[in-house]
This record gives C-alpha cells, structure tokens and sequence, in this order.
C-alpha cells in the first residue's frame, strides 16, 4: 500500500508544481490579461478576459517539465497553423508563448533570488550589452519606445526561457522527454509538408505549421535536428535509423524549396563532423564517410525522381545566385548578400551611423501600424540577421552578437569536452550544428528575430548549462576544478 502511495505521488510530480508559492505570480498575469485585453480591442473583452485568466490560473499549478512541454507544442504546432492557416484563433493569441515564457521566468527568478542561486551565465555580459547598445540608439534616433519594446521583445523572449530553465532545475530525465517532443514535432512536420504540396504546389506554403514562408525556418530547424542525428549516431548508439532520419528530414525542405540546403546542410554536417577526429580516429571516420555518403547519394539521385525533387536540383544554383546576388527578390527586399552591402553604405551616410545606425526597432514590423518601424515598409536592407542588425545598432551590435555567438561555442566545447554521459555529448555534438547556423545564417534571414529558429539554440544551450552547472563543470575558471571532473576523451 505505502509502494502505490509512493508511485502515485511520483506520478502526480509530472503534472503538478510542489512548490506552494505560486500564487506569488497571480496578480502579475492577472494584470497582465487585462492589458492584453485592452490591446486586442474588442468592444466587449470581458469573456475573453475570464478564458485567459482562467487558462493563465490553471497554469500556475503545472509543473515547469509540462508547462515547457505545452510551450514547445503552442510554437511549433498551434502558433503558425491555428491562426494564419485555419483562421481559428485572433492573431493577438500567438502572444500566449510569451506569456508562458514570462510565467517560467518569474518563477524561476523567484527561486533565485529566495534561494540565493540565480545563474547570470558566460553569456550575461554579451546580452547585457548587446541590449543596452539597442536601446540607446533606439532612444538616440527617436525611436517610439513601444516600437522599441516590440523589438526587443523578439530577441529577449528565448533568453528569458534560457534563464528560466537553468534555474528551475529541471530534472535530467525530463528534460530529455522535451527533446524527444521537439525532436517529435519537427518530424512531423515531414507528412505535414508532403500534403500541403499536394494542394499548393511547391511554394513557401508548403512549411508545415511553420505558418506562410516558413521555409527558410524549417531549414534552421531541420539543420539542427539533422546534427542532432548524426550525434545520437557518433556518441550515443551506432543505429543506422538516425541515419535514415537525415533524408526524411529533407523532403520538408525539397518540397518547400529551400534551396539554401543545398549549401548550409553540407556546411553544418562538415563542421559538426570535424569533432569526430579526436579519440577513435579509425572508426570515427569509418562513421563520418558513412554519413557524408548517404547524404550525397541521396543529393545525386534526386535529378532521377520525380517532381518536384529534379525540378529544384537543375534550378537551384540559378535560384540561389538569383536570391544572393539579385537587387531586388521581392517587393521591398533585397538581395541577400546585397543587403548587407547596402547597409554599409546607409550608416556610412548617416551621422554616428556606423556607431548607432539608425536606430533599434526601426527595421521592425508592428501589429500596430504606427509603431511599425520607418524602415520596415520601404525598400531597405532589412533581409537578413547581418544587414538588419548592421543598420539598426551599427559595428557595436554586430560586435555584440558574435561575441554571443562565440562564448555559447566556448560553453558548448567545454560541456562536450568534460561530460562523461554518451547521451549528452550526443547533444552536444548537435547543439554545435545549431550555433553554427547562427553564426553563418545571419546572411540567411533574421535568425535571432524569428521565433521558430532562434527557439533551438537558447533551450538547447539551457538544457547543457544546466546539467553542466551541476556536474562541476561549469565552475569559475578555464578549467575544471578537478581532473576527475574530466571525461575520458579530454584527459587524452
């Protein structure tokens, strides 16, 4: 009898929060649902209001492992799907996942500060930074403050989650069920995109429920899980099913017409690849050829197939330098290698340019018309991460965003450098991949802007900090405190 207690109790953790103080957060999302009500601006949002407060209540006696989980299904499954395609849902309801975020955060910011233990991380400065540089030129360059706000709230809300799970101490076992969900959800976007070719064609339609020209995002994301794969398949277990993952997980980008995975995939996979030569040369490599030989045979055959795969091969070089080099690919947008060019020359033009730019937020797009920025309607080199932060923030911000991006590489080397458990190298071989895109793919799109694609890096870099952290590995200094801390493969 005390055994089915137990068991029943342990089964309860999952779904319900132990931790009594929740109501702490009660009047914060309380007043919260009442702004958002007043924001979507019906005449009468009373009953909306009750529904939100009454969802928002709910939530507060979850635990964090199931509000991460419904986080992660809103984004990539009801976010771009439920509103933009079925119509279903006011558009002014994909603000939930920031709600949700915010909620994580305050309880976790809670729990540091009570406890005495709240991590800043390698990466507080950088952000810090990174953030203070965009609101001054904002304010500098008369920016409105809401529109400034609304910038920042694209690039914050992940870094708020990134917070927010370092320091609720999630358990390991549940935070490796939220990366099968992701990892889940991703391919699923794979039957998700072969019927809506069906219906539309190849077009930026077909992205799953990535929502409408979703594409280039699906690439971000089924770049990562790709690495991923080839982790699972180096350092966790040699199974060839991770293996036969990595072409399903093309045929989203096939049928959309990425044609950028013609040249980023090979980038990442050459690169995460590169690890595999220290320790177990001979088989490793044996490993490596494998895997790079299944991805080009794959490549080769499909002028053989049918449409749409041959269609995209004989056209995707015309297409990608069409896209690079082009003056214009779409009403207001430059070409992508353009773009950055153009920026240069703007700020060049314009006092304190290349210090300031033009201003945070002034390349951002509103729900609210008037605090749409004055650069986001006209013809502006706004394409991509490099151009849009160029003409934003100046060199500093540009500086400030690789100094990130460098110091989450650090962190990541010295995660898979001393963990000792095959299944978490195997994520840190993937999360490389991961932060690679984000360091060539600002001349894709707006990587850290977006909220698909900036989504992997911020909870994957949370997840091998916090685990990090507590196996000693993570302390202060350049090395670990201890050799025993070391694993095999770094005592060599």
């Amino acid at each position: 009898m005390i055994n089915r207690m137990q068991l029943s109790k342990n089964n309860l953790k999952i779904i319900s929060t132990e931790k009594t103080n929740n109501f702490f957060y009660l009047p914060l999302f309380l007043l919260w649902v009442a702004l958002t009500g007043s924001l979507i601006g019906r005449e009468n949002p009373v009953g909306l209001l009750l529904v939100i407060v009454t969802i928002f209540t709910l939530m507060l006696f979850l635990s964090d492992t199931l509000l991460l989980a419904g986080l992660i299904f809103f984004i990539f499954i009801v976010k771009g799907s439920f509103e933009p395609i079925f119509g279903i849902l006011p558009r002014q309801a994909i603000w939930a996942s920031d709600a949700i975020i915010v909620l994580l955060f305050l309880k976790s910011l809670h729990l540091g500060v009570s406890q005495k233990k709240f991590e800043k991380t390698p990466l507080f400065l950088p952000i810090s930074l990174f953030f203070i540089w965009g609101v001054l030129s904002g304010f500098l360059k008369g920016i409105p403050l809401f529109t400034i706000g609304v910038a920042l709230k694209d690039f914050f809300r992940y870094i708020l989650l990134f917070y927010a799970i370092i320091n609720l101490d999630i358990e390991e076992n549940n935070l490796k069920s939220l990366i099968i969900l992701f990892i889940i959800l991703i391919f699923f976007q794979i039957p998700i995109t072969i019927f809506q070719y069906r219906l539309y064609g190849q077009s930026d339609w077909v992205s799953g429920t990535l929502g409408r020209y979703g594409t280039g995002e699906m690439l971000i994301l089924v770049t990562g899980i790709i690495s991923l794969l080839i982790g699972f398949f180096l350092h966790y277990k040699s199974r060839f099913i991770y293996l036969l993952g990595i072409p399903c997980l093309l045929i989203p980008l096939l049928l959309g017409s990425a044609r950028a995975a013609f040249l980023y995939i090979p980038l990442t996979m050459i690169f995460v690849i590169r690890k595999t030569l220290h320790g177990k040369p001979l088989r490793k490599t044996v490993d490596m050829l494998v895997i790079l030989a299944i991805f080009i045979g794959f490549t080769l055959t499909i002028p053989f197939l049918r449409e749409p795969f041959n269609l995209l091969v004989t056209d995707a070089i015309q297409g990608l330098k069409m896209q690079v080099n082009a003056a214009v690919i779409g009403p207001q947008v430059p070409g992508r290698l353009r773009a950055p060019r153009m920026a240069v020359e703007w700020i060049n033009k314009e006092p304190l340019g290349p210090v300031i730019g033009y201003g945070f937020g002034s390349t951002k797009e509103s729900y609210f018309g008037e605090y749409t920025g004055r650069f986001y309607k006209t013809y502006s080199p706004r394409t991509n991460q490099l151009s849009s932060t160029l003409i934003e923030m100046g060199y500093p911000g540009l500086a400030f965003y690789f100094w990130l991006i460098f110091v989450a590489f650090a962190m990541n080397i010295r995660f898979f450098r001393n963990t000792k458990d095959n299944y978490w190298k195997a994520i840190s071989f993937g999360l490389d991949g991961v932060i690679f895109m984000y360091f060539v793919g600002i001349l894709y799109h707006n990587i850290w802007r977006t909220g698909y694609s900036s989504f992997p890096f911020w909870f994957f870099l949370a997840i091998i900090y916090s685990l990090g952290k507590k196996n000693g590995i993570f302390t202060k200094g350049v090395l670990p405190s201890s050799p025993n801390q070391l694993s095999p493969e770094a005592k060599q």
